[in-house]
């Protein structure tokens, strides 16, 4: 598995979804979190987070994901 340098979980309110960004060095993979809604917990958000990049191959540890909720 790859390292990943950040793992944010940021709430995208013109999509209405919570979107993964995954960086490592300069590359960034975004993905949408499903079935999550806006009010969903930071734990749930953070667990779910790391379970999409760990499926993408990415190293993450869990205390270290952000979690943003954007206006």
């Amino acid at each position: 598995m790859m390292k990943a340098t950040r793992v944010l979980a940021e709430w995208e309110s013109s999509k209405k979804r919570w979107e993964v960004h995954i960086h490592a060095g300069s590359e960034v993979i975004k993905r949408p979190l499903a079935a999550q809604t806006m009010n969903a917990s930071s734990d749930s958000i953070r667990g779910r987070a790391v379970e999409v990049a760990r499926d993408e191959g990415y190293d993450v540890n869990p205390e270290t994901v952000e979690v943003v909720q954007a206006s």
